[in-house]
């Protein structure tokens, strides 16, 4: 708690809701061990700090809040401050959450947070000497309540909502450090030190020194033991009235040994089948300067074994209230070096939560409320604040809040709103225009692309197709080479003007398609030239109603807009119509691959042949020579040899007429095969000149389609009615406003 607590009221309320109604017999509340009398009903501080419990709340480990502790209904006095009730308590106390400490099975644990302030809170670290090889985390000194106990916030049941926040008692088991163990000593100086029963035991010899043989002794101890179990500890097997050598069992001797043990070790269980075990390896850890033998354990109620139960019993209850001394000093420790200044110090706190406690549990509800006055006053007085301060701020709130309820100002703060939410309409209309105007320019860019892409497109199958006719020509002047009959040279030429009339059909089709382009470009700029009119008049309006209204000058419209939803709608098209023009496009490319590898074997085909056709030219060439030289070699022995010289003329032609036919026969074979493969490339340009016409005429739908789109009457209409809305004339400023 420090100085930014403007309000002392908020401060006390806090404070009265500050303790919960304990019924148990052992609470822990902020790191200390709270004992309640059930004689008188005050609260005090009992054993003692329990310091490695205060370094377990440190690192959150084991620390279990109380969840089911209720506050009592507070009530309101005629002075305005709270009552505490008189009712009956509420006790939803749960059972004992006993914590882990000491424990090597606990795993690391989460830091604490590291304060400025000092404290002597130990640190406990891990050391290769220590006798106690168990882990144990390490811990930073705190010197505030909050942060080094760990305080807990519940919410109330009843009482008002802003109160709803205080501390809570956590509902757990206290866990003391063991002696002389790394943890404990560490930060301690030497004088409290000091007077401790188990630092001279620890220096002396393993030789029990201590007069427990003695009867006044022995009944000192003995008392000393009853009390402290009786008043203080709760057993399962109530203490008879004569704790002696008679009434002692082992059962008892356990149950007792097991409450002692349980404050340094909750997690280990002591009963009648372990304890001797258990009691002997937990004392060594203890560091117990005495024999812990099995022998006296067994037999406790045993002459020779008294003294030892004794003095054990007794050992453990003085380690225990020797760490009470010096609590609260070690939980906050004055440092004059520490320049921050709160407005009540935790000590002070602490002091006054267990005075008001033990008040309100002695039905003193004055006192109480005296108590809770004089804290008041007390931080009043160190921040410097009064009642006629109080007042007076009071008094400059008031005033202001009647400047704030003057019928002018709230005139004006309600025209001032209607120009704000006028202002963000109008915002959100430009930026409704703005996005129109960005996405119409970036449609008309990328029409204009999609344009001379499909122009490019065009281009090339222009040229495409100038190829396939000049590739037709050569064909032609190839076919008219060979040795071919009319009716076959007729049919040729007639397909070839067929072929010639759809490219000129197509070329006429390409020229229909580019006037439809130029004028759907007209008719998009036109459309433009109306949506720049359309926003002249726009800035117009808001020029002209500059002169009342200055802050529509913002607002002005520098380019031009188109319809979101439309510009949405053709986006979408587009790209779909861009994602159909490739797969098409890449289509129409393999198609051309086809083509061209076809054209190239045809070409190769007409070569060979053209080869064999020369050949062929040459044999009969050299067989007329072959022809010519036998006539004149016959007609010189001719008369010798007449009979057999026509003999031989017979055989030749005979040979001649039959080499012919043969040839011929071939020959025919070649062109007809050569006819069919021309009369397949003429079906492949139909089917192709089929597909470019097809693709054309979906251009084309799709065009006239978002022409038709544009001049439908629902986006006429929509448009109409927005700069009908705009058409509107302004609101006139109210009179009497000062803006």
């Amino acid at each position: 708690m420090g100085p930014n607590k403007t309000s002392c009221n908020v401060i006390i309320n806090e404070l009265q809701k500050s303790f919960e109604i304990m019924t148990s017999s052992v609470e822990f509340f902020a790191g200390m061990h709270i004992c309640y009398n059930r004689e008188d009903g005050t609260l005090f501080i009992g054993q003692s700090t329990y310091i490695n419990q205060i370094t377990k709340r440190f690192n959150l480990q084991d620390a279990n809040p109380c969840t089911g502790l209720q506050i009592p209904e507070n009530k309101m006095n005629g002075r305005g401050k709270r009552k505490s009730s008189l009712g009956s308590r509420l006790s939803t106390v749960q059972p004992f959450r006993f914590c882990s400490l000491g424990n090597s099975d606990d795993g690391p644990k989460p830091r604490g947070r590291i304060s400025d302030k000092r404290t002597l809170i130990p640190k406990p670290t891990q050391r290769a000497s220590s006798f106690d090889r168990e882990k144990k985390p390490s811990v930073h000194r705190s010197g505030s309540l909050d942060r080094a106990m760990g305080h807990l916030m519940l919410s109330s049941n009843k009482g008002s909502q802003k109160n709803k926040n205080t501390y809570a008692t956590p509902q757990q088991t206290p866990s003391y450090l063991l002696p002389m163990s790394v943890s404990s000593s560490r930060g301690l100086t030497p004088s409290l030190l000091v007077g401790h029963p188990w630092m001279d035991s620890v220096k002396s010899s393993k030789k029990d020194s201590r007069a427990l043989t003695e009867k006044n002794v022995q009944l000192m101890l003995a008392r000393q033991i009853h009390n402290y179990f009786t008043q203080k500890l709760n057993l399962v097997e109530p203490l008879p009235k004569g704790f002696n050598q008679r009434t002692i069992t082992i059962k008892m001797f356990v149950d007792m040994m097991s409450q002692l043990l349980h404050f340094y070790f909750p997690k280990c269980i002591i009963n009648s089948s372990n304890y001797t075990e258990e009691i002997p390896r937990l004392m060594k850890k203890l560091m117990y300067p005495y024999n812990v033998n099995k022998s006296w354990l067994v037999t406790v109620n045993a002459p020779c074994s008294w003294p030892q139960v004794l003095g054990i019993l007794s050992w453990l209850i003085d380690l225990q209230e020797e760490s009470t001394e010096n609590t609260m000093d070690m939980a906050f420790p004055d440092d004059d070096k520490d320049d921050t200044e709160e407005l009540i110090s935790d000590k002070e706190l602490v002091d006054h939560y267990f005075e008001t406690y033990n008040l309100w549990r002695a039905q003193q509800d004055d006192d109480v409320e005296v108590a809770c006055t004089q804290l008041e006053q007390k931080m009043m007085d160190k921040v410097g604040f009064s009642e006629a301060e109080e007042q007076k701020y009071l008094e400059k709130i008031q005033l202001l809040q009647e400047k704030l309820n003057d019928p002018e100002i709230l005139k004006a703060v309600k025209e001032v709103e209607v120009l704000f939410k006028a202002s963000a309409d109008l915002q959100d209309n430009i930026k409704v225009l703005s996005d129109y105007i960005a996405k119409s320019e970036a449609f008309i860019n990328d029409f204009e692309i999609f344009k001379r892409d499909m122009e490019e497109k065009n281009q090339s199958l222009v040229e495409s197709i100038s190829s396939k006719e000049k590739s037709l020509e050569d064909l032609k002047c190839q076919c008219e080479n060979q040795i071919i009959s009319l009716e076959e040279k007729n049919r040729i030429d007639d397909e070839c003007a067929g072929l010639k009339q759809e490219i000129e059909n197509m070329n006429a089709y390409r020229d229909t398609l580019n006037n439809q382009l130029y004028s759907d470009d007209i008719k998009i700029s036109q459309l433009k030239d109306k949506w720049n009119k359309l926003v002249v008049e726009h800035n117009k309006r808001i020029l002209n109603m500059n002169i009342q209204f200055p802050e529509l000058q913002q607002f002005t419209v520098e380019t031009k807009f188109t319809q979101q939803e439309t510009m949405k709608n053709l986006d979408i098209k587009l790209y779909e119509l861009e994602k159909q023009l490739n797969k098409e496009q890449e289509v129409i490319k393999n198609e051309l691959k086809v083509l061209k590898q076809k054209n190239d074997l045809v070409i190769q085909s007409n070569q060979r042949k053209a080869n064999e056709v020369k050949k062929l030219e040459a044999q009969h060439k050299k067989s007329k020579d072959t022809l010519n030289n036998l006539k004149a070699d016959i007609s010189k022995e001719e008369a010798e040899h007449q009979l057999l010289s026509q003999n031989l003329v017979k055989k030749i032609k005979r040979l001649m007429d039959e080499d012919f036919i043969s040839k011929e026969e071939s020959a025919r074979a070649e062109y007809k095969q050569e006819m069919e493969k021309l009369e397949q490339i003429s079906s492949e340009l139909k089917e192709m000149d089929e597909k470019a016409k097809q693709f054309f005429t979906k251009i084309y739908d799709v065009l006239e389609f978002y022409v038709q789109k544009m001049k439908s009457s629902r986006y006429l209409r929509a448009l109409a009615l927005r700069w009908n809305v705009l058409e509107d004339p302004a609101p006139k400023p109210l009179q009497g406003s000062g803006v």
